[in-house]
């Protein structure tokens, strides 16, 4: 009998972390739109015998604090482990897998007990290290993994906060911003994964390395319509600030936002204030 697993890094894949404007304290989690049907999905093929991980190079705390406890509740005990930057895999002393990736990076065919593994991972160097540890065959593991890349980089909230914000006093802008905002909800990075995993229950056990995505999502054409449109929108509302002589208001708002969030971190650490 086969036993699968499927892997997830955290950051650029199922969450977005903004941060101050010193880039040092988090002050919002941004989910992956459909992160709920994807959760869904997840809870299915886990019944099903299919272990779910999550793999990072943020902390166990970050993990829990900034994702886990971000979820629904009926979500929350899916993932089997939390595997992180306290909470490291060891590789075997004279293992392939250590020949390859030393103490670094997400060594997937050192997790023991899985001959199946999907991959879900922002980063291209996985990629690589991958490559290395398939590439001689009397060498590399008996084991069939599945490497996916769907980054995962949506628009920084200061930047949607100046739309909005320019939307209450344009009503072209409005129109464009509203069909902006849309747009972005329809991201089909989630989607996409779904299907792999509908695909990866359903493949038979062979000792292979699989790619998909690895460059920039160059086949799939679905994130490329996604891609193509929200820029053609983005390039509609700079052509149209430009052409009205909006930037200068835009940049006001930009600044405001950072402006604000400084504010509610302030009284948020004031004595009384909110600690969450």
């Amino acid at each position: 009998m086969n036993n699968r697993v499927i892997v997830f890094d955290l950051d650029e894949t199922l969450r977005k972390l903004e941060f101050d404007a010193s880039c040092e304290k988090i002050v919002k989690v941004v989910l992956r739109p459909g992160i709920n049907d994807l959760l869904a999905k997840l809870k299915e093929v886990k019944e099903a015998g299919t272990d779910v991980i999550i793999w990072t190079t943020a902390t166990t705390e970050s993990a829990k604090k900034y994702f886990i406890d971000c979820l629904p509740q009926e979500y929350r005990d899916i993932f089997t482990d939390i595997i992180s930057r306290d909470n490291k895999i060891e590789t075997k002393s004279g293992s392939i897998e250590q020949k390859v990736y030393g103490d670094r990076n997400k060594p997937v065919t050192a997790l023991e007990g899985y001959n199946q593994i999907l991959l879900f991972d922002d980063n291209s160097v996985e990629a690589d290290y991958l490559e290395k540890l398939y590439k001689d065959e009397n060498e590399r593991p008996d084991k069939q993994v599945i490497f996916a890349r769907y980054p995962y980089n949506p628009p920084k909230l200061s930047e949607l906060y100046a739309y909005k914000k320019l939307s209450e006093e344009n009503k072209e802008i409005a129109k464009k911003t509203d069909k902006y905002f849309s747009e972005l909800l329809k991201e089909p990075g989630c989607q996409r994964m779904i299907k792999l995993i509908e695909e990866f229950q359903q493949r038979e056990f062979k000792p292979e390395l699989i790619m998909y995505n690895r460059y920039r999502n160059m086949d799939d054409e679905q994130i490329k319509e996604f891609k193509s449109s929200t820029s053609d929108i983005e390039d509609e509302i700079e052509e149209y600030m430009y052409d009205n002589n909006l930037r200068k208001n835009y940049m006001k708002y930009f600044e405001e936002y950072y402006i604000n969030l400084e504010k509610n971190i302030e009284n948020s650490s004031a004595p009384g204030g909110d600690q969450r």
